[in-house]
């Protein structure tokens, strides 16, 4: 079978010394390559290789024996979305390096945040404001400001943002509930439960007042039973 294609050789673990070649005109396959560990194979020109796209990057220092995590972060991180990736799933990372990377896509941040350990929550603070789903996704993490999340979720302009396929009015209600229902139990101030409060009731239909204080209160003695 001398047209195998490189894939068959490589799901039939059927690759050889002579491969390396069309391995190394390849991200994906230089990376294949080095993790079937051929005998005699040139790791280091299968690395670089590999490193040149960025998720390749990633999977090498997660999946090949003896790879240089410092050289693999670095190729890795030149994509916002491999450097959180790489934080994350990458035991040696450089937790900075890969902050500071990661969040040239702002929307990053709040995942950096909730998810990886030793991640500079004051740093990112201000990433968290930049629209609801953000704010939402760090609001019941410690050292935030719960008060300010809450207004960026308030002020946030749900109909220039939501298509209208997406409803933008039911995301904005439901931001409102998931705000109330996530946040630590009495950190929100009195002013901003009223604004919430005011909202449910322009944005419920046939809700009065005093139904959306009692909604209100049946989600506080939600976050206390949960608590």
């Amino acid at each position: 079978m001398s047209n195998m294609s490189f894939s068959y050789k490589y799901l039939n673990n059927l690759l050889t010394i002579e491969d390396q070649e069309e391995a190394l005109t390849n991200s994906r396959w230089s990376y294949y390559f080095a993790k079937s560990n051929i005998p005699g194979s040139d790791f280091k020109a299968l690395q670089a290789k590999a490193c040149e796209d960025p998720w390749y990057a990633f999977l090498f220092a997660e999946n090949v024996n003896g790879a240089d995590i410092q050289y693999c972060q670095e190729h890795a991180c030149k994509d916002p979305d491999n450097a959180y990736t790489f934080a994350k799933n990458i035991p040696g990372a450089d937790i900075k390096y890969c902050q500071e990377h990661a969040c040239k896509n702002p929307k990053n941040a709040s995942f950096f945040a909730k998810n990886i350990p030793g991640a500079d929550i004051d740093l990112l603070q201000d990433y968290f404001y930049i629209d609801y789903a953000s704010a939402l996704n760090v609001i019941n993490i410690p050292n935030v400001n719960v008060n300010k999340l809450i207004e960026s979720i308030i002020n946030y302009d749900y109909e220039k943002n939501i298509s209208l396929k997406d409803n933008p009015k039911q995301i904005k209600k439901y931001a409102y509930y998931r705000a109330a229902l996530k946040a630590p139990n009495g950190s929100i101030s009195e002013e901003n439960q009223m604004k919430l409060v005011d909202n449910l009731v322009c944005l419920t239909k046939n809700i009065t007042y005093s139904k959306a204080i009692e909604r209100w209160h049946r989600l506080n003695n939600m976050q206390k039973a949960c608590a």
